[in-house]
């Protein structure tokens, strides 16, 4: 239902008719084209996203460390337990 989408297929229906003459082929040529998009845009947002909690979780970290207490032990004292 999207005018861009129909659009899209009515360019590339034409165009591998073109290349093909055969329309069922041309048609079906022109779907894999668009599914190939976008799997490709799918790809790319699934990274994106990724990346984002990646970094997000990066950042918590970082805050994390920052907000820990430095240890008590004495300059050369084993902390072991004995």
């Amino acid at each position: 239902m999207n005018p861009a989408v129909q659009e899209w297929i009515k360019n590339g229906s034409e165009y591998f008719l073109r290349q093909t003459g055969d329309a069922p082929h041309a048609m079906q040529m022109t779907l894999g084209a668009l599914a190939r998009v976008r799997d490709i845009q799918a790809t790319s947002l699934a990274y994106f996203d990724v990346f984002w909690v990646s970094a997000m979780t990066a950042f918590v970290i970082v805050v994390l460390v920052l907000l820990m207490r430095r240890s008590v032990a004495g300059k050369g004292a084993h902390i072991a337990a004995e």
